[in-house]
């Protein structure tokens, strides 16, 4: 009625390194899709929760910026798949301290405050600032920090 199966020792070391790997693929991405709740400025850890403008405002202070107005406010969504652009831009933004990977095709707001000398454009998204930059005057993105 029950029969025995027999399994070659080959398939069942195949079928034992796939899991492994598959494990291992699982655990890497889940530790990377975790993005920080604070960031490291002059020495402290800021927070990046953001819930109003006020927390905005502090942010931008800490960094050493005093916003005087909003120049732009809109909703963006940052790309799913990054062309070279994107890519140089998620570099800038390591360096400061912040990963866009984890919001990859995730709707965003995209903030542009007059700072006097600067404009400081922040992306926030799920109430977080998640980018920060400052735009140049040859309109590419400077650090922030």
């Amino acid at each position: 009625m029950f029969g025995s199966v027999k399994i070659k020792n080959r398939f069942l070391t195949a079928i034992s390194l796939l899991c492994v790997a598959l494990f291992v693929a699982a655990a890497f991405l889940l530790l990377r899709s975790s993005a920080p709740d604070t960031i490291a400025i002059n020495g402290a850890n800021v927070p990046l929760g953001v819930s109003d403008d006020g927390d905005i405002s502090a942010f931008l202070r800490l960094c050493g910026y005093e916003p005087i107005q909003t120049v732009s406010d809109r909703e963006i969504t940052v790309p799913a798949i990054w062309n070279d652009v994107y890519t140089e831009y998620q570099e800038l933004q390591m360096a400061q301290g912040f990963d866009l990977a984890p919001y990859k095709g995730k709707p965003s707001r995209e903030l542009t405050l007059d700072c006097g000398d600067e404009y400081v454009t922040l992306l926030m998204c799920e109430d977080r600032i998640i980018a920060a930059h400052i735009n140049g005057t040859d309109r590419t993105a400077k650090p922030l920090f």
